[in-house]
């Protein structure tokens, strides 16, 4: 029998992927909470690194820079106030 058209198959997460799934999350939900109470040049990697007690080098394998984990913290905040829009319009 042949897949349906347009059905997309999804294999379950490793444990390695789930656990870095949920380092990024910790490290996003520090990194926005340092971001609502600093500006840019006051934020630090190293403090976001602490928060979420990581050495420093661990928090870079999972964002090279200060300012791809600032884009990445944009991106969540506009990805919930979006859900948050839909919901009141609804």
């Amino acid at each position: 029998m042949e897949p349906e058209i347009g059905r997309v198959m999804i294999s379950p997460l490793s444990r390695r992927e789930r656990e870095k799934l949920q380092w990024q999350r910790e490290i996003l939900d520090a990194a926005q909470h340092r971001c609502l109470n600093q500006n840019f040049d006051e934020l630090s990697m190293l403090d976001i690194a602490n928060n979420v007690e990581l050495y420093k080098a661990t928090l870079y394998l999972h964002f090279h820079n200060k300012p791809s984990l600032i884009f990445s913290v944009m991106i969540e905040s506009l990805k919930m106030l979006g859900n948050q829009l839909r919901e009141a319009v609804n």
